[in-house]
């Protein structure tokens, strides 16, 4: 038997969790809206804002779901299909 199946996998910290989540979305956006690159400066500095306040426990992902609806007549499922 190989040394490797005797080793759990290695779990992501959330900065690689978010860097990855981050270019992924910032790829699909691009590709479908072709921003000018002062707008994808901005809406990235606004993500990482996010980010901070999430780790600061200043903002909670149900007050940002809660915002999407809101404001933007945004409604998503994402969160009920991660629980399973």
């Amino acid at each position: 038997m190989s040394s490797k199946s005797k080793h759990p996998p290695k779990k992501k910290s959330f900065t690689r969790i978010f860097n990855e989540a981050l270019a992924v979305f910032l790829w699909a956006w691009i590709n479908v809206t072709h921003p000018a690159q002062d707008v994808i400066d901005a809406v990235a500095a606004e993500i990482r804002n996010v980010a901070e306040s999430l780790s600061a426990r200043n903002l909670s992902v149900d007050m940002i779901i809660k915002q999407l609806e809101q404001e933007h007549g945004i409604r998503t499922d994402w969160l009920r299909r991660d629980r399973g």
